[in-house]
């Protein structure tokens, strides 16, 4: 699990206090599961395509500043993201439960597994990633096409692992109405995501600011069983739910801020990038490293 696990051993080294327990989480004041990340300028995500890091301070001004208002997009509608193994896979995650329910997907998934989950959530758009490697993004746009879904779509910094813009590909949707003190939105892209601690040091107001759209018992995770003895159900998972989770997880296992995890499960499975283990990995640890790659099976579901 962490690559410096010997430390702990050491009588020269001052370890980190251990998470909370499930007892303890319960009485934390938060809202958000983004109220257990911290924000300074250590690093959250390492890549291993040679680009820059991104910062704890750097992911939470990303998670918290994304504004999907500006997209259509309500903390209650439910987006189906189908984007590749990666770094930006496992911050869009985090961004994405700030303001609004979201569905993981395997990319992979045939067309009527695709058109299925689609009605099934249902979703209010779908969001894809330029680029896309593995050529899955046709099959999942024909789709979306054919059930008449906007298409968003995230493109991902040259420079530093996990930051990207969110833009319309097809069908935007008209932008909320925001309040009179708001900036005016655009309706075609989010801000630019600076990934360095230095940019992000001006966006603490921003994230408080943020941190009042969602509720520790607003839902914001969705996910389907993986319907083996019946038809597929959906899961829905709170704030609290993955904020309890990631403490327990991150007590169970103590980690600290010694320790490094690498990710290599698929990033829309259960057992992959859920919030609550990635909050737990990165939350009290040092960093996650997110390689990228195809997913690990072509059509399984959480």
């Amino acid at each position: 699990m962490g690559s410096e696990m010997c430390i702990r051993d050491r009588p020269d080294v001052v370890r980190p206090p251990i998470p909370p327990s499930a007892h303890h989480a319960l009485r934390l004041p938060f809202q958000s599961v983004l109220q257990l990340l911290p924000r300074d300028d250590r690093p959250a995500i390492l890549s291993t395509d040679g680009r820059a890091h991104l910062t704890f301070r750097a992911l939470v001004r990303q998670s918290s500043t994304l504004q999907l208002g500006r997209f259509g997009i309500r903390h209650t509608d439910r987006i189906a993201v189908a984007i590749p193994n990666g770094p930006e896979a496992a911050s869009a995650l985090l961004a994405f439960i700030y303001g609004c329910t979201y569905a993981p997907l395997n990319p992979r998934l045939t067309h009527a597994e695709l058109a299925y989950e689609f009605e099934d959530l249902p979703a209010k758009a779908v969001v894809v990633q330029r680029g896309d490697k593995e050529a899955n993004n046709a099959r999942i746009i024909e789709v979306a096409r054919a059930m008449s879904l906007p298409i968003l779509e995230i493109v991902a910094s040259d420079t530093h692992a996990g930051a990207w813009e969110l833009e319309w590909l097809e069908r935007p949707l008209p932008p909320l109405r925001t309040a009179p003190s708001e900036e005016a939105p655009d309706p075609q892209r989010a801000g630019v995501v600076q990934a360095t601690g230095a940019a992000a040091c001006g966006a603490e107001a921003s994230s408080a600011r943020g941190e009042g759209r969602c509720r520790r018992k607003d839902v914001c995770l969705v996910l389907h069983t993986s319907g083996t003895s019946s038809k597929p159900k959906l899961v829905p998972l709170t704030h609290e739910n993955l904020a309890v989770g990631a403490c327990c997880i991150a007590s169970a296992l103590k980690l600290t801020r010694l320790d490094a995890s690498l990710s290599v499960m698929p990033l829309f499975h259960i057992h992959g990038a859920p919030p609550s283990h990635e909050i737990a990995r990165m939350g009290w640890m040092e960093r996650v490293v997110v390689p990228i790659g195809p997913a690990t099976c072509r059509s399984e579901s959480p």
